[in-house]
């Protein structure tokens, strides 16, 4: 089996994981009457969780401490391109860590009403020691 590049494997988890949390708050912020500044930020604040949350998946899927409901490993055993396959654990966390650290600044023109959607990804950091 062919491995994926990082650059790959990022682009193919900003289509899947990361387009759901984007359409998720775009919609929101558009059903809401959200600027288009409002939109662009909450667009980019999606793309970051969705990173982020993909990052923390691969993690939890190798910690055998984390209930995860899958067989442990077994993006391994398959021979999946994952983030931890091309970027080894400690890359992996500084890049949750980064990525966190983008989606809560993608929401600074909100404000304190942005705080729950801050902490909501910053909770992504904590599953993951």
């Amino acid at each position: 089996m062919k491995k994926a590049s990082k650059e790959v494997i990022t682009e193919l988890n900003r289509l899947k994981t990361g387009a759901l949390f984007k359409a998720s708050v775009v919609c929101g912020a558009t059903i809401a009457g959200a600027s288009e500044k409002e939109i662009e930020a909450v667009a980019k604040y999606g793309d970051y969780l969705g990173l982020a949350f993909q990052l923390v998946d691969d993690l939890m899927d190798n910690d055998p401490t984390i209930d995860t409901g899958k067989t442990k490993g077994s993006d391994i055993e398959k021979g999946k391109s994952t983030y931890l396959s091309i970027y080894g654990y400690d890359k992996c966390k500084e890049l949750v860590a980064e990525y966190t650290q983008k989606a809560v600044d993608a929401l600074e023109c909100f404000g304190e009403k942005a705080e729950f959607l801050q902490l909501l990804v910053k909770s992504m950091e904590t599953r993951v020691k």
